[in-house]
């Protein structure tokens, strides 16, 4: 039943896609940033698993955190200009009230390149 699901909210995430990081889809419409110590979010238009062709478009896009990784001064510019518009796999690590933390990838954009500085040691459980 999930397959066909188009995700936009994190609380819609399965918890066993959670246990087994199950990759999802999706295109990336926009970065969303807020005051404060708030990390940047990718808003996703998440493809379903199965049966992507036949999704309806949603204005409601899945916020997506970028899991363990500082953005540096640049960085939300260069994901603003470049990433916006690409497709993307996120793989979900946990559900948090506001957004989905997640290992984001992409074919056709390096995500990390030159924008972030990895944590180490950072775990999820």
């Amino acid at each position: 039943m999930f397959q066909f699901k188009k995700f936009t909210s994190p609380q819609e995430i399965p918890t066993h896609f959670l246990e087994k990081h199950v990759t999802l889809t999706g295109k990336v419409v926009s970065v969303e940033t807020s005051a404060g110590a708030s990390p940047p979010l990718l808003l996703v238009d998440h493809h379903p698993i199965v049966g992507w062709q036949l999704r309806q478009s949603s204005m409601k896009c899945l916020p997506v955190h970028i899991s363990s990784v500082d953005i540096l001064n640049n960085g939300v510019s260069w994901l603003q200009h470049v990433v916006v518009g690409s497709n993307i796999r996120f793989t979900p690590l946990k559900a948090n009230p506001e957004s989905l933390s997640c290992i984001v990838t992409s074919h056709t954009v390096s995500i990390l390149h030159g924008i972030v500085t990895v944590r180490r040691g950072h775990t999820y459980s």
